[in-house]
């Protein structure tokens, strides 16, 4: 049992928390969902590709997902506590609001290596990279068709778009993963 130490953050879902697991002092960061927001708003499907990924990372730079969990109200994510806070919070705090050199390629460097990482693992770069996803569907089941069987297009205003030698993912990658099974998609 965790208990609850101060809030962290909200976003458009829920909130984040510290907790400390009880009477060890060992801190976690946890994400609370709010199941009626989520519902609402026709989030569940971000919040089950949520769960999912993190259960797959494995990374020094990325957040370990110890446990999920739900109450009747709300789904909860139990990850790392990163001290310390958000990065432009470090930007903000500094007396020129810039960081020095060495702690620009300290930080350049985890972050290149966590999207490497990632990338390595079959986890969708172009929705961060250019603020969109180019599969979505009007459906959960048309946007993993379109993963299986539309091409890329990458937007007019890319100056040099990525050559892709192969496709991000294939119906193998996605059986492996358990997003497909038996010719449809299931993302539960």
């Amino acid at each position: 049992m965790a208990s609850k130490v101060k809030p962290l953050g909200s976003g458009d879902t829920g909130s984040v928390h510290l907790v400390e697991l009880l009477n060890t002092g060992e801190y976690f960061a946890m994400k609370a969902m709010d199941k009626s927001i989520m519902l609402n708003r026709n989030k569940v499907h971000r919040a089950t590709a949520e769960r999912q990924i993190l259960d797959l990372l494995d990374h020094p730079f990325l957040p370990t997902l110890y446990a999920s969990f739900q109450t009747k109200t709300h789904i909860c994510l139990i990850t790392d506590y990163c001290p310390g806070g958000e990065l432009f919070v470090l930007l903000d705090n500094q007396p020129l609001k810039v960081l020095h050199e060495d702690a620009v390629r300290f930080y350049a460097a985890e972050v290149v290596v966590a999207l490497e990482y990632l990338h390595c693992q079959g986890i969708l770069l172009y929705e961060m990279l250019y603020g969109y996803t180019p599969f979505r569907g009007k459906t959960r089941q048309r946007t993993f068709a379109n993963i299986l069987h539309k091409d890329i297009r990458f937007p007019a205003s890319i100056s040099a778009p990525p050559k892709l030698e192969i496709p991000l993912f294939s119906k193998d990658d996605m059986e492996k993963k358990g997003l497909v099974t038996d010719n449809r998609t299931d993302m539960f």
